[in-house]
């Protein structure tokens, strides 16, 4: 069975850019390890929902965002491992949408949020060939720490699409499109 490993502070980001873009569906890219059926996740880059439907309900990477993507891969001497989403007040499970736009290779983190916090995160592998996602065997480095009802949301600059989150840090740089 195939295995993701998200390392300290990863998880985090991804929640907190969740939280910071409910109700609409965050998206962001994945770099880390590939070692076949174990991925290790060592950072995220947000980056901006482009789509032009409902965004509750949909996310769309523009192709400059994918380029951009494939470059910090490049820079970091790491491999882009996929995408991540969210799904504002719905299960972390893909959609028939999701299946239709996801490409072969890939891991595909869902994080269910709500009003109140993300509720989980769950990931899933469209293998070569296959018509369908696999789920992957999530491991945590961190442990998500949901916001409670009245904390606010998370920090200014969370989801901004110029940081790279590794960790506990986030670095702020130009970016050239």
């Amino acid at each position: 069975m195939a295995e993701i490993v998200f390392t300290d502070g990863v998880v985090q980001a991804m929640a907190s850019h969740a939280l910071s873009a409910y109700p609409f569906e965050c998206c962001g890219a994945l770099f880390g390890n590939d070692a076949g059926p174990l991925r290790t996740v060592l950072a995220v880059l947000p980056i901006d929902n482009t789509s032009g439907e409902d965004r509750r309900r949909r996310f769309s990477i523009a192709p400059r965002d994918y380029l951009r993507a494939e470059r910090e891969a490049s820079r970091l001497g790491q491999t882009l491992l996929g995408f991540y989403h969210s799904h504002p007040d719905h299960p972390a499970e893909p959609s028939r949408t999701d299946r239709e736009y996801a490409q072969p290779g890939f891991s595909y983190p869902i994080l269910s949020v709500r009003p109140d916090g993300v509720a989980g995160i769950r990931s899933w592998r469209l293998e070569p060939g296959s018509e369908w996602y696999s789920e992957e065997t999530v491991h945590n480095g961190a442990k998500m720490q949901p916001r409670t009802a009245g904390s606010g949301r998370a920090p200014s600059g969370a989801g901004t699409p110029a940081s790279v989150a590794r960790g506990e840090n986030a670095i702020n740089r130009e970016t050239k499109s």
